[in-house]
């Protein structure tokens, strides 16, 4: 998952809401579903049953203008194939990002507006 910061943004605090289901092969035993920020893990979170909802702190100092969120799950099902598990797990829509911070002012300067418009 992709998201953008504006650049004028300095981010203070950062949450991650977690909404997920995890593939019925999986949901009897133990699974845990990795979060990783920008390629750094950011948190994991055990679980069991059929639905999911978890909130993780997401490190402010990793915060990027772009960035990208990974979710990766381990199970200790050893009888289940990895495309059975991946097929019917998910991470719900309704995961939210919630973030805190400062809105810079924008700096008067034409070098900040996208290349058609500065050249």
């Amino acid at each position: 998952v992709r998201f953008h910061i504006p650049v004028t943004k300095i981010t203070t605090d950062a949450s991650l809401t977690l909404q997920f289901r995890p593939s019925a092969a999986i949901s009897s035993g133990g699974f845990a579903l990795q979060v990783s920020l920008n390629g750094a893990e950011v948190g994991s979170v055990p679980a069991r049953g059929s639905n999911g909802t978890a909130t993780l702190s997401l490190p402010s100092d990793l915060l990027l203008s772009e960035n990208q969120l990974a979710f990766r799950i381990t199970t200790n099902c050893l009888q289940c194939p990895a495309e059975v598990v991946l097929q019917d797990s998910y991470v719900d829509l309704t995961t939210a990002i919630r973030m805190s911070g400062v809105l810079m002012p924008l700096a008067n300067d034409l070098r900040l507006l996208p290349a058609p418009f500065f050249d």
